[in-house]
This record gives structure tokens, C-alpha cells and sequence, in this order.
């Protein structure tokens, strides 16, 4: 989306099944990215302003059909978590619709909208990649350069004139609900080799 100019600056939404080791600052650069514009810059403590991460908690998992041995591609790591720079703030519920309450998802999209609100300016994201620098990429050498480890697939629908209404039905399709609500103060991250029991 390099060269579109948002009209308003959006908030960026993240399904994802895993989450690598995040860090603040290398996420303040990839929100960058999404949003099309070298000149966006925020301050990394503003991060949850605009940078959701849909994740599933252990209540979820406990309460899909298959059970906890289904939730083994469900990954992040309590290392990953428990770093002073992981994003916990940025967490929110990956709350499924009716139709889907019980099911474990793998599925990965982004969703980048003004105040959640779907418009001509969104962009949307479904593929393969998680939310990680092994699937984005990782900055390197003082931020000059991209060292890119393996290659990922998706689909994106850009900002694009008269696309509100497609982009509205995209999100009409998919098995979860959007906007996303933050974790509550009780609610932990899913992390197999801590709660599989």
C-alpha cells in the first residue's frame, strides 16, 4: 500500500493462530508498514491505540469441541510472552460467531480500518502468515534493511474506490467477531506447554 494516503489513521486488527517473539519497537515498524506511510510515527506505549492481536485464551481452548489436544497448532510460547517487550496490552479475545462457538481456528487475517469502521480505506489480509518475524520478516542492521527467513501467502484486498461493500462481506465470512473486545484482567494467552493438561 506503499504511496496511499489513509485519511485517517487506522487501527490495525491481527487474527492469528501463533505469535513469535514480538517486540514493541520492531512492532511499531510493522504497524508502519501495514498503514502504507514512512511518516506514521507513534510512540511504542501507545501501541494498544492501534495494534489489536486476535489470540485465543486458555477459557477458549478449553471450551472447543475437539478439546485441548486439538490446540497444539495454537502457538506461543511462555518465553514469548513473558519478555519485558511482548505486547500483552495489544491481546484481544478471539470471540467466534454462533455458528462456529465450539471450533478451533487456524486461520490468519489482518484488518486495517479508521475507528473500526469498514470504508473505502480499509485493507484487509487473509493468508498464511502469523504474526511473527519468521513469517513478516525481521529488521536488521539499524533498520536499514529486511532479512526475510520464509515465504508465506495471502490475499489482500487494498483501499480501493466503491470496495466497502465487498470488503463488508469479507468480513460478513469469517467465523469470528469484529471489532475485537481486549483481554479482561483474568484472561491469559493460550500456551500449550503451560496449560495442556
Amino acid at each position: 500500500m506503499e504511496g496511499y494516503k489513509l485519511s485517517r489513521e487506522p487501527v490495525l486488527t491481527y487474527q492469528t493462530s501463533s505469535i513469535g517473539m514480538l517486540k514493541r519497537r520492531n512492532l511499531n515498524f510493522f504497524y508502519r508498514a501495514w498503514a502504507g506511510s514512512k511518516e506514521i510515527t507513534k510512540p511504542v506505549e501507545d501501541l494498544p491505540k492501534y495494534l489489536e492481536i486476535q489470540f485465543p485464551t486458555k477459557a477458549y481452548i478449553d471450551k472447543v469441541t475437539l478439546g485441548q489436544q486439538s490446540a497444539s497448532c495454537i502457538l506461543l510460547s511462555a518465553k514469548a510472552y513473558h519478555h519485558k517487550e511482548f505486547p500483552r496490552d495489544c491481546l484481544c479475545q478471539l470471540t467466534p460467531i454462533e455458528s462456529h462457538k465450539n471450533d478451533l481456528f487456524h486461520t490468519k487475517a489482518a484488518i486495517l480500518a479508521a475507528n473500526h469502521e469498514i470504508d473505502d480505506d480499509t485493507a484487509i489480509y487473509i493468508g498464511s502468515h502469523n504474526i511473527s518475524e519468521s513469517a513478516w520478516g525481521r529488521i536488521e542492521r539499524k533498520n536499514s534493511q529486511l532479512c526475510i527467513a520464509n515465504y508465506e501467502v495471502g490475499i489482500v484486498f487494498p483501499p480501493e474506490k466503491g470496495s466497502k461493500r465487498m470488503k463488508e462481506e469479507i468480513l460478513e465470512a469469517l467465523a469470528f467477531t469484529y471489532p475485537p473486545a481486549k483481554y479482561d484482567q483474568s484472561d491469559l494467552p493460550w500456551i500449550h506447554e503451560q496449560h495442556f493438561t
